[in-house]
């Protein structure tokens, strides 16, 4: 077996040896911590600006729609109104239109709906 001394020797150059790898992982963590940290940050700002911009296009296409369906709404009221003005005689044809018209209206809507 090694001599008492030989082994007390090994270890407290162990202990060197660790004592100084940990002060320099200490000092490399130091001087990288904060720009990573920086750059992280930047990271995230960049993507959430990203994001606050694709909610601001989407919230104005939204009003975009709502504001032609609500134009498209008052145009079938309007219709429905005149067919109720009309004789008997030409509400049929009237009628048909107003179908047509809701059925579109109609369609337009759940298509909006489905993109939200």
């Amino acid at each position: 077996m090694s001599e008492p001394s030989t082994r007390a020797t090994w270890h407290a150059d162990l202990a060197r040896h660790d004592q100084s790898a940990h002060r320099r992982m200490a000092e490399r963590a130091a001087t990288t911590a904060e720009p990573l940290l920086q750059q992280r940050f930047d990271a995230v700002t960049a993507e959430l600006h990203v994001l606050r911009a694709a909610v601001a296009r989407r919230d104005a296409l939204l009003r975009e729609q709502t504001a032609a369906l609500r134009e498209r709404e008052a145009y079938v009221r309007e219709l429905e109104a005149r067919l109720e003005s009309t004789p008997r005689s030409a509400s049929g044809t009237l009628r048909g239109v107003a179908r047509r018209v809701r059925r579109r209206v109609g369609r337009l809507v759940r298509a909006a709906l489905s993109q939200r």
